[in-house]
This record gives structure tokens, sequence and C-alpha cells, in this order.
């Protein structure tokens, strides 16, 4: 019992450490993206700030996401 309670505190561990990868990949391709949409005279200002604003938002949730896996693997 104690030797499957360690393994899925690792596995925990893993998925956390995933989940933490994945949230540091979309910001990547966020910033990168955003610069372009930033040079495109396709997107307006408004457009802008509400893509910006979403993405903020959705940063926020998975950052509280990520806190509660965490706060459940310790």
């Amino acid at each position: 019992d104690a030797l499957k309670a360690v393994h899925d505190v690792v596995k925990g561990g893993v998925k956390v450490k995933k989940s933490i990868e994945l949230v540091a990949e979309i910001s990547e391709i966020y910033v990168r993206n955003f610069q372009n949409m930033l040079a495109d005279p396709n997107f307006t200002p408004d457009e802008l700030s509400a893509i910006s604003f979403g993405y903020a938002k959705l940063m926020s949730e998975s950052s509280d996401v990520l806190q509660d896996l965490k706060n459940v693997v310790n």
C-alpha cells in the first residue's frame, strides 16, 4: 500500500510537470503569435485588446488549476 501511494504521488507529480510544460508552451506560442498580430494591419486595437484579455483570463485560470494540482500532489 505504501509503495502504491508513493507511485500515485510520483505519477501525479509527472502530470503536474506536464501540465506546467503545456502552459509554458502555450504561453510561448501566444507571445510569438501576438507579436505577429500586432504587426498585422487587419487587427484593430479593440480586437487585440480582446484577444489579450481572453488570454490573460485563460492564463489566470490555468495558474489556479496548476496550483490546485500541486496542492493535491503535495
